[in-house]
Formats: C-alpha cells, structure tokens, sequence
C-alpha cells in the first residue's frame, strides 16, 4: 500500500548512512561529490513526492518529525512544496 514512500524513506536513510560513513566520526562531512549528490537527490525525492492517501501523509510526517535533517531542509529550502505534496489529489487516492 505504501510501497513507493516507504523506497523513498529507505532510500534516503540509505544514503544519508553512505554519506555519513564517507569520513571519519570526527571529520566534517563533504558537501560535494557522488555521496553527497545522492544523498541530496534522495532528499528531495522524498519531499517532492506527492502522498497519494492518507497513509502516506502520515508517514511522511512522521519520518520529518524523526529527521532533524529532513526537516531542517524543508524548513529553509521546500516548505512550499513539502506542504504542497501533503495534500491528496483528487483521483489520486489510492
């Protein structure tokens, strides 16, 4: 049922560890190279996607109220298109 946001929120968290194990516990973290683009695509991907039920909603609120990360970014960059993405489209629930 939830199949498409639930590859989103693996996909991210996949690549936010991939990231994050690129450098040691102390070093910063580089925001440049093919972790990092990943990382950010798999970002957006999931703010972008448009919850076609209300499952989806939920779960999508409640990974960004369990990623500081994820909401930082919506904070500053996607709100707009974050709360965009929270409303069911009619003739698109599923």
């Amino acid at each position: 049922m939830h199949d498409q946001i639930n590859s989103l929120i693996k996909n991210h968290t996949d690549a936010h560890m991939a990231w994050k194990n690129s450098v040691a516990p102390a070093d910063d973290l580089p925001c440049e190279g093919e972790l990092y683009e990943a990382f950010c695509a798999a970002e957006l991907a999931f703010i972008m996607h448009q919850c076609v039920n209300h499952g989806e909603v939920q779960q999508k609120l409640s990974y960004v109220a369990a990623t500081p990360i994820v909401a930082e970014v919506i904070e500053t960059d996607y709100q707009p298109e974050f709360l965009a993405s929270l409303k069911i489209m009619p003739g698109r629930a599923a």
